[in-house]
């Protein structure tokens, strides 16, 4: 069989920065934050179950259509600690800076051994797709569709608006969210297509593409060569591999189910959950659907009581009623991790790892 050769870049939407935000390549625009966190381990159950409520609530407030993606990770690298550690050493007294050294020493030997697991967390809000112009019958699509500077300018500012919106719900949450520019933006992008040459060589300063002879967006972020296996991707010198959450743990869920998961892998990974904000009057039509033959099936046969259908047709009424009420907004969420390792052998054994946590995501919070 022929390998067939496919260039990275035309797998990917990004197109390019305008101001802070991302331009797909469909059109639609995109945001991020990155977050402080919140430390739940002091905090009683009450205050953990009120903050998942006010997370649930910028989902029930945001606009359909709307794209997020919460993105974690565990890095090794500890520069910021680096820097403050030098600026201490270069002030300290004559009789400190041997301390002082070999205290910035022993930190950057221990980078260099990722012995340390820094968390990260960032927030990407991504808005529909540009509503261009119908295509004819007979008419075939476009790569690049014409849009008027008073089309972009009237789509950018209700996204802005969103984008508002979304970041004052954050605050609210004390997770103290701080808009990502261009170049951290770029470095995350770059860290993510680019590991094993990020840590060989370390990461290019994003080159505005606007200037003469630069480079476009996609050409500097796709540095790396890409295989496609079948269980596994090689980026570089590393294999990668995902591994998805389809469906919820069974039995009760709790609100820091995810602490299992993220304080008991001995190795550094990644974690991206998207959600998309359904057009809620599509799903409430599916529904109503689903309800009737949900209700045909339980009341069909005379004297025969089917349990499945009517067990269905009781949740969905109930979906309905809250769906009416406004409690509750119909979403598209996935929740995938993303490991890699030197070989295969050390990808199957973090594999295991992330397959045993999710399991115990599923007993019950004592």
């Amino acid at each position: 069989m022929k390998n067939k050769s496919v260039a990275l870049g035309d797998k990917i939407p990004f197109w390019h920065f305008d101001q802070g935000m991302m331009v797909y390549s469909d059109g639609s625009l995109g945001g991020g934050f990155k977050l402080s966190g919140l430390d739940i381990d002091c905090l009683p159950v009450e205050d953990i179950n009120n903050f998942t409520r006010q997370i649930e609530n910028i989902l029930i407030s945001a606009e359909e259509g709307l794209r997020l993606q919460l993105f974690y990770r565990l890095t090794p690298k500890v520069s910021e600690l680096l820097k403050e550690h030098e600026a201490i050493s270069t002030e300290a007294p004559d009789v400190y800076k041997s301390v002082a050294e070999a205290r910035l020493n022993f930190i950057k030997e221990n980078e260099s051994k990722n012995a340390y697991f820094v968390p990260e967390y960032f927030l990407f809000i991504r808005s529909r797709a540009f509503n261009y112009r119908k295509q004819k019958l007979w008419e075939s699509p476009k790569k690049f569709e014409t849009v008027t500077h008073e089309e972009y300018q009237l789509h950018r500012e209700k996204f802005t608006r969103a984008l508002k919106q979304v970041e004052s719900s954050l605050v609210g949450t004390k997770l103290s969210p701080q808009k990502i520019n261009e170049s951290e933006w770029f470095n995350l992008c770059f860290d993510y297509l680019n590991l094993s040459r990020l840590e060989k060589h370390g990461r290019p300063e994003l080159r505005d593409d606007k200037e003469l002879f630069s480079p476009p967006l996609l050409d500097q972020l796709t540095l790396s060569d890409v295989e496609v296996f079948r269980d596994h991707l090689r980026v570089g010198d590393s294999l990668f591999r995902t591994i998805t959450m389809k469906t919820l743990p069974e039995g009760s869920t709790y609100s820091s189910m995810i602490e299992d998961l993220t304080t008991s892998l001995p190795f550094h990974f990644w974690i991206s959950q998207n959600i998309q904000i359904l057009d809620q009057t599509k799903e409430r039509e599916k529904l109503e659907l689903k309800r009737r033959v949900a209700h045909s099936m339980a009341s069909g046969a005379q004297n025969v009581s089917d349990l499945e259908s009517e067990s269905k047709l009781s949740d969905i009424e109930g979906l309905l009623r809250e769906l009416m009420e406004g409690s509750q907004r119909l979403v598209s969420m996935d929740f995938t991790v993303i490991i890699w390792g030197a070989t295969k052998d050390e990808l199957n054994d973090k594999s295991d790892e992330i397959l045993k946590a999710f399991r115990s995501m599923a007993r019950l919070k004592e």
